[in-house]
């Protein structure tokens, strides 16, 4: 796919390798039971506050008593003693259901700090800092691993997943990101949302103790989780894609080469697209200027561009001087000029980038899909939206009779559905017999043969002709 694409590790799998948390038979979800009515007591907590739920929660779970009996500290940033030591009891109760740490410790989060590192839930990473204030990050690492993440479902695994890895929401988290595995298993589990439209999540800023507050009750209490209305598809756009961007191997210029030297050519011709132009200048030695040698070299420029049908140059005209200088101008075949052929790719690339774009919008294409689910997508979309031209008219060799007039021949077919392929990332060329031309595509690491133009024959889709070998594709001409 023509987007961003970040490492992402699964954030399950993350907090199940690193909450090595000793449970007995007594651990569950279960222990955590409101033992007490919230009466209205902390006045930093107004009814119309977005925290009331849970800080009201927080309370009558027996977890907080407040920062005084009339103040829970809303908006007061919260240390690291105050997350280790949240962590600490929310881990006890759902153990042991009840709150065990030793009381009056010195300082009066030791028995925290203590008790996590008994529970294998803490190292000494933060020892002699438990003073200072914690950061978002810091604190999502020590409440993702209050509870092993088994207890947790995964409610939005699908949308992060996506979106971290397309680089659309959780912009300001990535592989460097301390505990950005936990980070992102809260967002899974519902427990985080972000700070905006985007998923932020501010991992270096502090943290205030009423969106503690609202963490440590989403972890306790399913019934506050967030389902993520993140919208997986929505950049999803090829828009910004060019012709230069399907060019892949060596681009570079060589103006003098022999006719026969096809690695130069082929360098010579991605020069060309990469570079925005339609025609390739040569200064070759003048032994080599022949009217069979020239003619032999105009040949092979015309095979490799052929086979990039997506690129639209299937003709050329040849001029040359006995000094040497060459000049070799492409164009959609004879009936076009060059530049009426820019013209066609204009258009081609344009309603390309709007077939790839709405079926992402859809939902018919999505990011859980494999290349060869992609691919396939592609090849019923082809055979559903165009039809064979009998009368091969010109335009129906290129992708604009595709896309435009939607009828087409073999490598109007060809060219269009390479131009898909090539949008969504998937490396494919063509292989071809006097009279027909067909995708050859790389699909999840193996190679495949698929024909476009024979799978749109008939009244129905034939998929028989979707993801061959080799050896049964090339068996139909045999």
């Amino acid at each position: 796919m023509f987007k961003l694409k970040r490492t992402i590790i699964c954030a399950v799998t993350v907090l199940a390798l690193t909450a090595a948390l000793g449970l007995n038979a007594y651990a569950t979800t279960e222990n955590f039971v409101r033992v007490r009515q919230y009466d209205g007591r902390f006045e930093d907590v107004p009814q119309v506050s977005w925290y009331y739920d849970n800080v009201s929660t927080l309370y009558e779970l027996g977890l907080t008593n407040g920062q005084s009996d009339t103040s829970y500290g809303s908006a007061s940033p919260v240390t690291l003693a105050e997350a280790v030591s949240f962590s600490a009891r929310i881990h006890s109760v759902y153990k042991y259901g009840s709150d065990t740490l030793p009381q009056d410790t010195d300082p009066w989060y030791q028995g925290a700090v203590d008790y996590l590192k008994e529970e294998g839930a803490l190292t000494g990473e933060y020892d002699g800092q438990y003073g200072r204030y914690a950061t978002r990050a810091e604190v999502a690492g020590l409440i993702a691993n209050a509870m092993p993440a088994s207890e947790m479902k995964d409610i939005n695994g699908g949308a992060v997943s996506e979106c971290y890895m397309k680089g659309t929401y959780l912009k300001d988290v990535n592989d460097g990101t301390p505990n950005y595995g936990s980070i992102l298993a809260l967002y899974s589990w519902g427990v985080l949302a972000g700070s905006d439209d985007r998923g932020s999540f501010r991992p270096g800023d502090l943290i205030s103790r009423s969106e503690l507050a609202a963490m440590l009750t989403r972890m306790v209490d399913p019934g506050l989780r967030m389902l993520l209305d993140w919208d997986i598809n929505e950049n999803n756009t090829a828009a910004g894609f060019t012709y230069a961007s399907m060019v892949t191997g060596d681009r570079t210029y060589r103006p003098g080469h022999g006719p026969d030297d096809k690695e130069a050519i082929r360098s010579n011709v991605n020069y060309m697209i990469v570079s925005g132009g339609n025609t390739i200048k040569l200064k070759l030695p003048r032994e080599q200027v022949t009217k069979e040698n020239m003619q032999r070299m105009a040949d092979n420029y015309l095979e490799y561009s052929y086979s990039l049908l997506e690129q639209g140059y299937t003709g050329y005209n040849l001029t040359y001087s006995t000094s040497g200088d060459a000049q070799i101008r492409f164009s959609a075949g004879k009936y076009y000029t060059p530049e009426e052929t820019e013209s066609l790719r204009i258009v081609a690339l344009s309603r390309a980038v709007g077939v790839h774009d709405s079926l992402w919008r859809s939902g018919r294409l999505t990011g859980a899909m494999t290349q060869q689910e992609i691919a396939r997508v592609y090849f019923e979309w082809a055979a559903e939206n165009c039809v064979y031209d009998e009368t091969s008219a010109p335009p129906s060799h290129q992708a604009f009779g595709f896309f435009v007039n939607q009828k087409a021949v073999c490598d109007g077919y060809v060219a269009a559905y390479n131009m898909l392929l090539k949008m969504e990332g998937i490396d494919c060329g063509i292989e071809s017999t006097s009279s027909h031309v067909w995708t050859v595509a790389t699909l999840d690491g193996v190679t495949y043969h698929i024909d476009p133009t024979w799978g749109d024959s008939g009244s129905e889709i034939q998929y028989k002709y979707f993801c061959m070998s080799p050896e049964q594709s090339r068996a139909r001409f045999e």
